[in-house]
Protein backbone atom coordinates (compact mmCIF):
# COMPACT_ATOMS: atom_id res chain seq x y z
CA UNK A 1 0.00 0.00 0.00
CA UNK A 2 2.71 2.08 0.64
CA UNK A 3 4.47 1.34 -2.44
CA UNK A 4 1.37 2.24 -3.93
CA UNK A 5 0.84 5.11 -2.32
CA UNK A 6 4.61 6.72 -3.69
CA UNK A 7 3.84 5.21 -7.41
CA UNK A 8 0.82 7.34 -7.43
CA UNK A 9 2.40 10.76 -5.77
CA UNK A 10 5.42 9.89 -7.63
CA UNK A 11 3.18 9.72 -11.53
CA UNK A 12 1.52 12.77 -9.89
CA UNK A 13 5.09 14.76 -9.74
CA UNK A 14 5.98 13.60 -12.68
CA UNK A 15 3.30 14.59 -14.86
CA UNK A 16 3.02 18.18 -13.17
CA UNK A 17 6.82 18.54 -14.08
CA UNK A 18 5.98 17.79 -17.63
CA UNK A 19 3.12 19.93 -17.58
CA UNK A 20 5.85 22.62 -16.26
CA UNK A 21 7.92 21.63 -19.07
CA UNK A 22 5.03 21.96 -21.55
CA UNK A 23 3.89 25.14 -20.38
CA UNK A 24 7.14 26.96 -20.79
CA UNK A 25 7.27 25.72 -24.14
CA UNK A 26 6.41 28.63 -26.75
CA UNK A 27 3.71 27.80 -29.20
CA UNK A 28 6.24 27.61 -31.88
CA UNK A 29 9.87 26.83 -32.47
CA UNK A 30 12.62 30.00 -33.12
CA UNK A 31 12.95 28.20 -36.09
CA UNK A 32 9.51 28.01 -37.33
CA UNK A 33 9.54 31.92 -36.62
CA UNK A 34 12.66 32.77 -37.85
CA UNK A 35 11.07 30.68 -41.26
CA UNK A 36 8.39 32.52 -42.04
CA UNK A 37 10.16 36.41 -40.67
CA UNK A 38 12.73 34.45 -43.82
CA UNK A 39 9.80 33.93 -45.80
CA UNK A 40 8.21 37.95 -45.37
CA UNK A 41 11.42 39.30 -45.71
CA UNK A 42 12.36 36.73 -49.36
CA UNK A 43 8.80 37.70 -50.46
CA UNK A 44 9.79 41.61 -50.41
CA UNK A 45 12.91 41.19 -52.04
CA UNK A 46 11.23 39.10 -54.62
CA UNK A 47 9.01 42.44 -54.76
CA UNK A 48 11.89 44.52 -55.67
CA UNK A 49 14.50 42.71 -57.89
CA UNK A 50 11.53 39.53 -59.15
CA UNK A 51 9.58 38.94 -61.52
CA UNK A 52 5.33 38.80 -61.64
CA UNK A 53 5.84 35.03 -62.31
CA UNK A 54 8.53 35.10 -59.42
CA UNK A 55 6.04 36.98 -56.78
CA UNK A 56 3.33 34.67 -57.68
CA UNK A 57 5.06 31.99 -56.16
CA UNK A 58 5.79 33.13 -53.10
CA UNK A 59 1.70 32.08 -53.14
CA UNK A 60 -0.02 29.02 -52.28
CA UNK A 61 -1.63 27.44 -55.70
CA UNK A 62 -4.90 29.00 -54.39
CA UNK A 63 -2.97 31.98 -51.98
CA UNK A 64 -4.82 35.60 -52.55
CA UNK A 65 -3.87 38.54 -52.48
CA UNK A 66 -6.43 41.67 -50.89
CA UNK A 67 -5.94 45.10 -51.55
CA UNK A 68 -8.26 48.41 -50.98
CA UNK A 69 -10.82 49.41 -53.87
CA UNK A 70 -9.86 46.21 -56.00
CA UNK A 71 -11.95 42.50 -55.99
CA UNK A 72 -9.63 40.12 -54.30
CA UNK A 73 -7.11 38.24 -56.31
CA UNK A 74 -7.49 34.46 -56.14
CA UNK A 75 -4.55 32.11 -57.10
CA UNK A 76 -0.90 32.48 -58.23
CA UNK A 77 -2.28 33.50 -62.30
CA UNK A 78 -4.15 36.06 -61.18
CA UNK A 79 -1.68 37.39 -59.07
CA UNK A 80 0.79 36.99 -62.11
CA UNK A 81 -1.73 38.56 -64.74
CA UNK A 82 -2.26 41.67 -62.32
CA UNK A 83 1.10 42.47 -61.20
CA UNK A 84 2.52 41.70 -64.89
CA UNK A 85 1.52 45.41 -66.56
CA UNK A 86 2.86 46.95 -63.55
CA UNK A 87 6.04 45.37 -63.82
CA UNK A 88 6.97 46.79 -67.62
CA UNK A 89 6.42 50.17 -66.40
CA UNK A 90 7.12 50.33 -62.63
CA UNK A 91 10.50 50.28 -60.61
CA UNK A 92 11.23 49.18 -56.68
CA UNK A 93 13.59 51.18 -55.45
CA UNK A 94 13.07 49.31 -51.96
CA UNK A 95 10.66 47.58 -49.79
CA UNK A 96 11.02 47.25 -45.63
CA UNK A 97 9.14 44.78 -43.92
CA UNK A 98 8.71 44.67 -40.11
CA UNK A 99 6.58 42.39 -38.07
CA UNK A 100 4.58 43.38 -35.04
CA UNK A 101 2.99 39.88 -34.66
CA UNK A 102 4.20 36.99 -35.51
CA UNK A 103 2.03 33.46 -34.48
CA UNK A 104 2.93 30.15 -35.42
CA UNK A 105 0.50 27.06 -35.05
CA UNK A 106 1.78 23.76 -36.69
CA UNK A 107 1.52 24.62 -40.68
CA UNK A 108 0.17 27.90 -40.50
CA UNK A 109 1.15 31.13 -39.36
CA UNK A 110 -0.49 34.35 -38.56
CA UNK A 111 1.77 37.50 -39.54
CA UNK A 112 0.52 41.37 -39.03
CA UNK A 113 3.32 44.30 -39.76
CA UNK A 114 3.82 47.22 -41.34
CA UNK A 115 5.50 47.89 -45.04
CA UNK A 116 7.57 51.05 -46.40
CA UNK A 117 8.31 50.40 -50.01
CA UNK A 118 9.72 53.57 -52.32
CA UNK A 119 8.76 52.78 -56.07
CA UNK A 120 7.21 54.81 -59.23
CA UNK A 121 7.42 55.09 -62.95
CA UNK A 122 11.08 53.84 -64.17
CA UNK A 123 12.91 56.81 -65.03
CA UNK A 124 10.49 59.13 -62.68
CA UNK A 125 11.38 60.61 -59.29
CA UNK A 126 9.86 57.30 -56.53
CA UNK A 127 7.61 58.08 -54.05
CA UNK A 128 7.41 56.12 -50.43
CA UNK A 129 4.06 54.00 -49.66
CA UNK A 130 3.57 53.11 -46.19
CA UNK A 131 0.97 51.14 -45.05
CA UNK A 132 0.04 47.59 -42.49
CA UNK A 133 -0.61 44.11 -43.85
CA UNK A 134 -1.75 40.82 -42.21
CA UNK A 135 -0.59 37.46 -44.06
CA UNK A 136 -1.70 34.22 -43.46
CA UNK A 137 1.17 31.95 -44.67
CA UNK A 138 1.12 27.58 -44.89
CA UNK A 139 3.68 25.48 -44.62
CA UNK A 140 3.66 23.39 -47.95
CA UNK A 141 4.91 19.78 -48.58
CA UNK A 142 8.26 20.75 -49.59
CA UNK A 143 9.11 22.96 -47.06
CA UNK A 144 8.63 26.49 -47.96
CA UNK A 145 6.15 29.07 -46.26
CA UNK A 146 3.82 30.53 -48.83
CA UNK A 147 1.25 32.91 -48.67
CA UNK A 148 -2.01 31.86 -48.29
CA UNK A 149 -4.07 35.15 -48.24
CA UNK A 150 -1.90 38.67 -47.62
CA UNK A 151 -4.05 41.72 -47.01
CA UNK A 152 -2.14 45.28 -47.42
CA UNK A 153 -3.45 48.48 -46.23
CA UNK A 154 -1.77 51.70 -46.92
CA UNK A 155 -1.86 54.60 -44.93
CA UNK A 156 -1.36 56.93 -47.75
Amino acid sequence: MLISRLSASLGVIVMLMVGAAMAAQPLFSVSDGEAVEKAMHDYAATLRAGTPEAVSLSYTADGELLLPGLPALHGRDAIKDFLSPMAATTEVESVEIQTQTLEVNGKTANQWGSYRQVAGAKGQPKQTYEGRYAALWHLEGDGRWRLFRLMMQPMR
